[in-house]
């Protein structure tokens, strides 16, 4: 076989290779706004952490729970047990979505943007969860003076219900995620 048999004459009569079509470069790994959703991810990991550890497992010593969940204690509220009991939880379930998405982003696999489209509607939700609950069960003297802002302010539910939008939004219609996450 003559190796200039795929080349192809131009007007001048020379062989040239034949052109192929190059498709353009599609956007792929972990660049681009995927940086700032791992940024995101691990502000929102060491948020959830210094919470669950400063502020959630100090009401489990016995003398706070006992003020809270004890008839004679000096905070008591009948609804306070579950009430807290149900923020641990959403806290630890919100931390342990957010180790898995980040083992699932470094090893670009496809499960990764539907747990992170998981976290994003379960942060809505458990956002919403938690206002309610203390708007409805909870008075300023149980939170034994915590910022009573941070469960009450409805605008930061809308900023949070925004957030979390744009960035399904952006999971559900990126080029570059669904380039990135085909494992």
């Amino acid at each position: 076989m003559n190796p200039n048999e795929n080349l192809e004459t131009n007007r001048e009569g020379v062989k040239v290779e034949p052109q192929t079509f190059i498709p353009p470069l599609q956007p792929k790994g972990l660049g681009g706004w995927l940086g700032f959703m791992q940024i995101n991810m691990y502000f929102s990991l060491a948020y959830f952490s210094n919470y669950f550890f400063r502020s959630l497992l100090p009401i489990y010593a016995q003398e706070n729970w006992g003020d809270l969940t004890s008839p004679e204690g000096d905070y008591y509220n009948p609804y306070a047990k579950g009430v807290f009991i149900l923020e641990s939880l959403s806290t630890v379930v919100l931390m342990g979505l957010i180790v898995v998405a980040l083992v699932l982003m470094y090893r670009k696999k496809a499960a990764f943007p539907p747990i992170m489209i998981c976290y994003f509607v379960l942060t809505v939700l458990f956002d919403i969860g938690t206002n309610m609950m203390f708007q409805r069960f909870l008075t300023y003297e149980d939170l034994s003076g915590a910022d009573k802002e941070q469960y009450m302010d409805t605008g930061l539910l809308i900023k949070r219900f925004l957030f979390c939008s744009a960035w399904v939004a952006y999971l559900i219609r990126s080029k570059r995620v669904k380039n990135t996450f085909i494992q």
